[in-house]
């Protein structure tokens, strides 16, 4: 079963949007967008890293796919709406969805704080497979 999840690309300009079919959650997806919105100044350059194959460094490249709107997708726990802002940090929301298609906003804000946040996401998970690990 995959964790499933949509990207929205804001640009000055256009907007893109994105399905991704497994591993969604924070502490891969929201990590590999980190990484791609880093030093962004439009969002055709992230695209153009999210659609690369042969990622050896992150997670998730070449796991994406053009959708139609984010709401088509019923199926999702995770949504992730990013406006790249040129030479200002990106401006980042992540809402995650319940089965019942409720709504959290889990994170809303600049880059910088963003990727603190992914990072305890990271360190919760690693937790949690050591303890399964140990019993």
């Amino acid at each position: 079963m995959g964790t499933r999840s949509t990207i929205t690309l804001i640009g000055t300009f256009n907007r893109v949007n994105l399905y991704r079919h497994w591993d969604g959650y924070p502490a891969f997806t929201g990590r590999h967008l980190a990484h791609a919105v880093r030093n962004a100044t439009a969002i055709e350059g992230v695209v153009a890293k999210l659609l690369t194959e042969g990622d050896s460094e992150i997670h998730g490249a070449g796991r994406y796919e053009f959708t139609g709107e984010p709401e088509m997708h019923g199926d999702r726990e995770w949504h992730y709406e990013i406006t790249v802002r040129y030479q200002k940090p990106a401006l980042i929301r992540v809402e995650e969805y319940d089965f019942n298609d409720n709504k959290t906003v889990a994170f809303e804000g600049e880059l910088p704080e963003y990727r603190q946040w992914i990072k305890k996401h990271l360190v919760a998970l690693i937790r949690r497979h050591k303890a399964r690990m140990a019993a």
